[in-house]
């Protein structure tokens, strides 16, 4: 289990440096993001970058995948089952406004980090950074 006070959430780490702390290669890292499960950060010249939550985050999912048989959906839609306007004492207002929860079977976040603004906010959240085990989702939802 990974716990997410010892992760910073500081940009660290280019797509091939953590790619090879992860043993994965930069594409699957892409995938990653395509499919809406990390949001890494980017520079003003959208290089990707990622912090010690990303890098927690694919590795749990990746053990998810691989000794779990979960697929990306079914992922996602773990990951769904936490949504931040539930748990936040402010009700996520962005996340209000953005319809976020409207998405069925995806995190909060995949609608909101759409845009830069939100990004970072659903960056921040303590949902998101507190999502880096997906075998703790049940501790965080109750």
């Amino acid at each position: 289990m990974i716990f997410v006070q010892a992760l910073s959430n500081k940009p660290l780490y280019t797509i091939g440096v953590a790619s090879e702390l992860l043993g994965l290669s930069p594409h699957s890292l892409r995938l990653y993001e395509r499919e809406g499960l990390i949001l890494p950060h980017r520079t003003a010249t959208k290089r990707r970058l990622y912090s010690d939550v990303e890098v927690a985050k694919v590795k749990n999912i990746h053990l998810m995948v691989q000794d779990k048989g979960l697929n990306f959906a079914a992922v996602r839609h773990l990951l769904s089952l936490i949504p931040c306007w539930k748990i936040r004492a402010d009700n996520c207002v962005k996340c209000r406004q953005l319809n976020a929860f409207l998405q069925d079977g995806q995190p909060c976040w995949v609608t909101a980090g759409k845009n830069k603004r939100n990004r970072d906010v659903c960056r921040d959240c303590r949902v998101y950074l507190n999502s880096t085990d997906l075998g703790g989702l049940k501790e965080m939802i109750y």
